[in-house]
């Protein structure tokens, strides 16, 4: 959506304006009028969620088209998280594709049999959740953690989502209720720290109260360290 992008979300100032909301709206408005699957009709929020990644990777140029290497792009993202393999008649028809496809033609593209094959709508829904999670929510890795400040003596497990200036933590992975964030900047120290006596864990220090988090599984830490 380059139009929308010059002329009014990038001139939003942040925290005063909720991007999604509005993408929301302009999906429901357009998808109300031109999704007509030919196939296996998305759920809602997974077609919403594509016709996002759709725009952010498009070119910007109208009518807005998908070339075959973004498609192909997605399309192997969605293999890797499903744990499928892209078959090489599959790549030669995205390759194929010289002048590229439209959102709409992106939509039921996904959800054809060639496609799908043995993968089932409810896996192909949270491959849908995580790559919008990467690349337009911009999360860099999440998953449960236990957590204590080190005043406290007691483990609280919490859903953490690692972004590249701030770590939230929630109270469950629907991420509805937010606990508290931890602000990752140039004050921030971030030590592994290793005890027999205790789960291996992560210290964050900050100026002003340092937290640790930790799992049975020291490699979980670890991926937390960018």
């Amino acid at each position: 959506m380059p139009y929308l992008n010059q002329y009014i979300l990038d001139k939003v100032v942040e925290g005063t304006f909720v991007k999604e909301s509005f993408h929301e709206l302009c999906w429901t408005l357009t998808a109300k009028k031109n999704y007509r699957p030919t196939g296996v009709a998305l759920p809602n929020q997974d077609a919403f969620h594509l016709w996002c990644l759709f725009n952010y990777l498009s070119e910007d140029t109208y009518p807005l088209i998908m070339v075959p290497d973004e498609v192909q792009y997605l399309l192997q993202k969605l293999f890797t998280i499903t744990r499928s393999e892209m078959g090489e008649m599959e790549l030669g028809e995205v390759l194929s594709l010289e002048h590229g496809v439209s959102v709409w033609q992106f939509l039921d593209l996904v959800t054809s049999p060639k496609i799908l094959r043995s993968i089932s709508m409810e896996t192909l829904s949270m491959a849908i959740q995580d790559i919008y999670k990467e690349i337009i929510q911009d999360v860099l890795k999440q998953g449960y953690l236990l957590k204590k400040a080190t005043l406290r003596r007691m483990w609280t497990e919490r859903w953490f989502v690692l972004k590249p200036k701030v770590l939230s933590y929630y109270v469950s992975e629907d991420c509805k209720e937010m606990k508290g964030s931890i602000a990752i900047d140039k004050d921030c120290v971030v030590e592994l720290f290793r005890q027999v006596s205790v789960f291996n864990s992560l210290d964050l220090l900050l100026y002003t109260v340092n937290f640790r988090v930790s799992d049975e599984s020291s490699g979980s830490n670890e991926n937390y360290v960018v």
